[in-house]
């Protein structure tokens, strides 16, 4: 989006505020700061968020504001300075939607598109353009367009896309849904790419990739499903040499059933050259994608089942994941999880259909009374260290208990035991955490992880929080491990640090 444009969205913005402060507006605003001083590099890093959002009738307006002085680890460097990623005005009709600016929004389940933020990432490809929005009892449509955010500003690349779905029908005694999306990317300018016989190959400037989904559920059961396809695209899979200019492909289902205490949920992916960049180039920017293709896994939250988490390969893999609940009431709930990844056998000439991940978790929670209760979980994994190349994997096996005790009305604690056995790799692990809270609103943790196995280092951290109301303010300080930092799914590189952190964060 061009500087006039973004000039007079912003006096749209000016104009819609002043005309709305009047009895019938609403205003709602936010404020997340989150610091950081390295005390091991002499340097420190800083982001900071304004948000204000503005309701009157039938129209929208906001804005987002973003100060970089200096980003965090592990964020990309280009987000320093002062920028406006998020602006927008949007009018809400019975049946109607347009927005103009910046927004948020994915076509399907997102394989073909989405767009979306995670501060916890430095994620933020939001689309700066027009969005037109259609919706009956029967049928809805949308169009989108836009430049897609880079950085401080917009890329010059563009994509338009369209979507058109089916509310849901009765049939075979269920529901069905239907869903057909498009999308096409336009690049302005392109490299030159190399084949492995030294010929020189010219990627397309346009690419259209297109799903077709479907949605059926009756009573207890449930079932999605979704193809996409894509244009020949440029196919870069470094880890296994192949260097391509070919189609790509994915195909999703989700099914589910629930009866009574019980409940079973499935899903299968398969991907195939689906990586789906805003731009070419060979530098990473986490934000350098149009798509989102999440971790088909469990997503653990305990330190160390997430010291080597897996992210997928958008370029080529196989992965299935199978998730048993058994709710026994007060005797507790019993939780079995099953992931596996695997990589496309054409990608890989000495790892054929290659095991990328595994994950096997059994999680036993319980409710002893009213103020006790425990969690015990046993998880393996096993990886592959060269993304599938080679044979070769590493295993690692964690025991974990959980306990937690509220022994007043005012005051509880939760204690962590972690243990994590491995023959590979790191090799042997062992990590504590201890937390007190409040109804004050006050928190206090610390907690260590040690890799007593090789290291010998011990990667400890201890803090504070104070929440109330619209605000909370948290500090900490301690070492941190480099490795991946994910969200939903989605991860990226953390150098290792020793540093203190202060965060702040108000909703109004």
């Amino acid at each position: 989006m061009k500087a006039k444009h973004c000039a007079l969205l912003l006096l749209a913005l000016g104009i819609s505020f002043i005309s709305g402060a009047r009895n019938e507006s609403s205003w709602h605003w936010s404020f997340e700061s989150n610091d950081y001083v390295y005390t091991d590099r002499d340097s420190y890093g800083s982001n900071n968020y304004l948000k204000l959002d503005w309701t009157r009738s039938r129209f929208r307006a906001g804005i987002q504001a973003e100060w970089h002085p200096r980003p965090l680890l592990g964020y990309d460097e280009g987000l320093e300075g002062f920028s406006l990623p998020g602006k927008f005005i949007r009018y809400d009709a019975d049946r109607f939607s347009l927005t103009l600016g910046d927004w948020y929004d994915q076509l399907g389940t997102g394989l073909l598109f989405r767009s979306w933020e995670d501060r916890t990432l430095g994620m933020n490809n939001s689309i700066g353009g027009a969005r037109a929005e259609y919706a009956s009892d029967r049928f809805a449509a949308k169009v989108v367009w836009g430049f897609p955010k880079h950085l401080r500003g917009y890329s010059s690349t563009r994509i338009l896309g369209t979507e058109m779905t089916l509310m849901p029908v009765e049939i075979l005694g269920g529901a069905l849904g239907m869903q057909l999306s498009f999308l096409e990317r336009f690049e302005k300018e392109l490299p030159y790419y190399l084949e492995k016989d030294w010929t020189k190959v010219e990627v397309p400037l346009n690419n259209a990739s297109w799903s077709l989904g479907a949605d059926y559920s009756a009573g207890a059961f449930h079932l999605k499903l979704e193809y996409c396809g894509k244009q020949r695209d440029w196919h870069d899979f470094t880890a296994g040499g192949v260097e391509s200019l070919a189609p790509g492909k994915a195909f999703y289902v989700e099914s589910g059933l629930y009866a009574g205490n019980f409940s079973a949920a499935a899903s299968f992916r398969h991907l195939d050259n689906m990586t789906n960049k805003v731009f070419r180039t060979d530098r990473t920017y986490i934000s350098n994608t149009l798509n989102y293709i999440p971790a088909l896994s469990l997503q653990h939250s305990y330190m160390l089942c997430t010291l080597e988490p897996y992210y997928p390969s958008s370029d080529g893999e196989n992965a299935w994941q199978l998730d048993l609940i058994y709710n026994a009431g007060r005797r507790g709930r019993l939780h079995l999880n099953y992931s596996e990844a695997h990589g496309l056998g054409k990608y890989h000439a000495l790892g054929k259909n290659a095991l990328l991940f595994r994950d096997v978790s059994l999680k036993y929670e319980r409710k002893w009374s009213r103020r006790l209760k425990s969690v015990f979980l046993l998880n393996i994994q096993e990886s592959s260290p060269s993304r599938g190349v080679h044979r070769m994997t590493q295993v690692r096996n964690t025991a974990v208990a959980d306990l937690s005790c509220r022994f007043t009305e005012s005051f509880s604690m939760r204690g962590e035991l972690q243990y994590l056995y491995s023959a590979e790799g790191e090799k042997d692990w062992c990590a504590a955490l201890l937390e007190a809270s409040l109804t004050s609103g006050w928190t206090f943790f610390a907690k260590d992880m040690y890799n007593h196995g090789s290291s010998g280092i011990h990667y400890w951290q201890g803090g504070v929080s104070y929440s109330r109301g619209h605000y909370r303010i948290g500090a900490a300080f301690g070492r941190n491990r480099e490795g991946m930092v994910c969200s939903g799914g989605v991860c990226r590189w953390q150098p290792g640090f020793t540093g203190g952190n202060l965060s702040l964060s108000i909703i109004f």
